[in-house]
């Protein structure tokens, strides 16, 4: 596959793959493998930083970095499990469903407030958003 895609060739190469390998050990968030899964794509990464959190234990395979050997064989193995990839193209699609905006910044907001360690409610107004009612910080400015 070449390069950077956008747009319309992008929705193509992800419609007509079965898997997306993403080897980078140095991503710091991985929003690729983000697109994959919203794209119906099982990810096969790299045991680092952010691939872990987003593949967990069962949207995707984990393998040791910079091991190009175990990476080929995982990736052998799944092409004769068939059944394996539509259980995490599923569990992908489910959990790339999860990853809306409001979802994301009331995840974030909430470490924060967990962070503060205090008791106080705080509504969080962003335009064009409905309040967020949160406990712990005293308070949250936008």
């Amino acid at each position: 596959m070449p390069g950077a895609l956008h747009g319309n060739a992008l929705s193509e190469a992800f419609a007509s793959a079965d898997l997306f390998l993403f080897p980078s050990t140095t991503d710091t968030f991985g929003n690729v493998m983000l697109e994959a899964m919203a794209s119906g794509l099982p990810v096969i990464g790299v045991e680092a930083g952010p691939t872990r959190e987003l593949l967990a234990s069962d949207r995707g395979w984990l393998v040791p970095p910079n091991e190009v050997q175990t990476l080929r064989q995982q990736l052998v193995a799944l092409v004769d499990d068939r059944a394996a990839v539509a259980a995490a193209r599923e569990r992908a699609l489910t959990f790339a469903a999860t990853k809306t905006w409001d979802a994301v910044w009331d995840q974030l907001i909430g470490e924060y407030v967990e962070l503060q360690g205090g008791s106080h409610t705080v509504t969080a107004l962003l335009p064009n958003r409905r309040p967020t009612v949160l406990q712990g910080a005293d308070v949250i400015s936008r």
